[in-house]
């Protein structure tokens, strides 16, 4: 019997059609990588410890040590900072913005330790915050406390850096998807920007504070004035420096138009204050929002307390998760492209992700 003939052609794929098929395996292949990396951080983020309890627990203990905490999950040092006070010893909350503070220096040490044991190439500085650059170490520590002097030791040896901070605009977009209006996350912004730097000085006019917040959450007409126009604003001894007519017109004209921008926000602001159990703020004659019972960052400091009870400090903890959750996929972007990042936070935002990061990379390493 002779052989059957077949008339379909052998196949032989082409150069463009082995290019193509190459070009889709590896999508599919860095799909599903993306996809079990998502699972991962998922799965790790669940052991998130919050500002409950657990959180309360350990953070007494780190605060107890009056030092800072040094922890390392594989390839990641992370460092918990801390302000103490050098009159008492004991925690204080918040930075600490003097540059001969014990923690600075401790924190120093560590980096120099990690500059000798880590190879150049994979270094990589996590820092709190937005970016800034200074030309020496202390003025650093004064303007931005740890977060300064780690973005100015950085730039000193060449090491790349990043904030692990979301931008605004992404927590109010996921604060608006679990129903907090964006003028709500404009207000607790502005709170928690008080709370950082507390003191017992009142809180003057707030329509400066409110402005920048209202711009970095997305509402239209807010934007960014440059340092030229913020200059009419600088003061001496309570004065402002520049007395020119054009200074005296660019002022009223900033003053007006930031006014009239925050002024109807007013109205919502204060049924959210009502509820945080701060004071309502009062618009005076010349244009000032105030509150109507003075305040000092120290009293708001207190209220925005994420780790507190009440609803602004269930708004907080929302923002703050918010963060964490940004730090861990910084943090793991990191060391996913070959790095061992050096991480310098607050000590609440290290406590918090102490289980989420022991979860990923597996036991730590604590001193």
């Amino acid at each position: 019997m002779s052989e059957a003939i077949s008339f379909r052609p052998e196949a032989h794929p082409s150069d463009a059609d082995a290019t193509k098929q190459a070009e889709l395996t590896k999508e599919l292949t860095g799909m599903a990588e993306t996809s079990n990396e998502q699972h991962k951080r998922d799965q790790a983020f669940e052991k998130y410890a919050g500002y409950g309890p657990q959180y309360q627990k350990a953070n007494a203990e780190r605060a107890a040590s009056a030092k800072i905490k040094v922890d390392e999950f594989g390839p990641v040092t992370i460092i918990a900072s801390i302000n103490v006070d050098p009159q008492t010893g004991t925690t204080i909350d918040g930075h600490d913005y003097n540059p001969e503070a014990q923690s600075h220096k401790d924190i120093e040490n560590a980096w120099q330790k990690y500059l000798l044991e880590t190879p150049e190439a994979e270094r990589f500085v996590v820092f709190e915050g937005d970016s800034e650059s200074f030309t020496d170490r202390d003025t650093a520590i004064r303007l931005r406390t740890e977060a300064g002097m780690m973005m100015f030791f950085a730039d000193e040896s060449g090491v790349d850096r990043v904030s692990g901070e979301p931008t605004d605009l992404l927590v109010a977009d996921e604060l608006e998807k679990a129903g907090i209006a964006r003028e709500e996350t404009a207000l607790l912004f502005t709170l928690r920007s008080l709370a950082t730097h507390a003191s017992s000085e009142s809180i003057g006019d707030m329509k400066f504070q409110f402005y920048p917040h209202m711009e970095s959450v997305g509402f239209e007409g807010f934007h960014v004035y440059s340092e030229e126009e913020k200059k009419v604003f600088a003061q001496t001894d309570g004065e402002f420096t520049d007395q020119s007519p054009e200074a005296i017109a660019k002022r009223a004209e900033i003053n007006q138009e930031i006014f009239e921008k925050v002024s109807p926000f007013v109205e919502a602001w204060n049924k959210s204050l009502n509820e945080y159990g701060l004071p309502q703020l009062v618009v005076t004659e010349n244009q000032e929002i105030v509150f109507e019972d003075p305040r000092s960052r120290g009293d708001v400091a207190k209220s925005a307390n994420p780790a507190g009870t009440g609803i602004h400090s269930e708004r907080m903890a929302a923002t703050t998760e918010i963060r964490d959750r940004h730090i861990l996929d910084t943090i793991t972007d990191a060391t996913r492209a070959g790095k061992k990042p050096f991480v310098v936070y607050g000590g609440s935002h290290v406590v918090s992700l102490e289980p989420v990061l022991a979860e990923y990379y597996g036991n730590v390493q604590s001193s």
